[in-house]
Formats: structure tokens, sequence, C-alpha cells
């Protein structure tokens, strides 16, 4: 059961969306609402001009990924990055090439949210599948043949020079 453990995402709010939503709650209540409780009322948008992204450096190497246009399956829209951090230092770099001044960006450790548990389910019953199937080519199985009769071997008698 992996529900309790840690995930790293990174995501992306429109930063007048999260303006509005923090006024808003703090006209009602007189009280700032938490950021969990921004998280999960503002909804994610990431930019889509192509000039954005990241590379999480550690001791596994260097890994690169594309945040604009996002290409996130998920509904979501966290860019994941749990399978990339490795254990000791873990540099996370952002790349742009226009002022994003226009979204707010965070960095998120989290419970896996339902998406990453499919993902982790459907990733664990491909392995399953594929080591069946290697398992089935390390196995042969003599075929049923069709002839009701035994067939021998028949020496016809020629030899060859």
């Amino acid at each position: 059961d992996v529900s309790q453990d840690h995930c790293l995402s990174f995501s992306c709010y429109p930063f007048n969306d999260c303006v509005d939503y923090i006024r808003a709650r703090s006209h009602d209540s007189g009280q700032i609402s938490s950021y969990e409780k921004l998280c999960r009322s503002v909804a994610m948008k990431w930019p889509k001009d192509g000039r954005l992204w990241a590379e999480l450096i550690n001791a596994n190497g260097a890994h690169t990924v594309t945040m604009s246009p996002p290409y996130l399956r998920t509904t979501e829209q966290v860019l994941d990055l749990s399978g990339h951090v490795a254990l000791g230092k873990n540099a996370l770099h952002v790349y742009q090439l226009r002022d994003h001044a226009d979204f707010v960006f965070t960095l998120n450790i989290h419970t896996p949210v339902p998406s990453q548990l499919r993902e982790l389910q459907d990733r664990r019953e491909h392995d399953a599948s594929w080591k069946a199937f290697l398992r089935s080519l390390s196995t042969f199985e003599f075929p049923e043949f069709p002839w009701s009769k035994k067939v021998a071997m028949v020496q016809t008698g020629l030899t060859l020079k």
C-alpha cells in the first residue's frame, strides 16, 4: 500500500486566480486561507508558449521535463517528479525564456493523488504481464498432432553416392 507514501510534484497556478482567491477569503472570514485550501480551490493552468522547462539533477544524473505546453495526462495536472528523485542532494532548476510572473509555481510534497495511484497500478500490471510473457517464452510444449495413428520413420532403401 503506497497511498500514504510521499510524492514530489511541481504545480502551476495563474497568479491572478491565486490573488482573487486570497482576497475573497480574507474579506469573508478576516483571515487568509491556507496554502492547501488554495491548491484545492484554484485550477491549475500551465503556460502554453513552449518556453518553460525544468531539470532535476541528482546522483542518478539529470532529468529534463518540458513544462509548457505541459504534456500531462492526468486530471490533476501536477508534474510528478517522484520517479526521478534520488536519495541525497536533488537540485531542481527551472528555466524560462519569457517572464512568467503571471504564474505561481509550487513544489509540493504530498500523498499520491488518484492518477498517481492508478499509474502505479497500471505499471505493476504491465510488469506482471511482461514477466508472464517472458516465462512463456522459456517454456516449450510439444504440440498435439492431429494424426490418429502413430507415425514411424520409414527407410526407403535408397543409397546416395
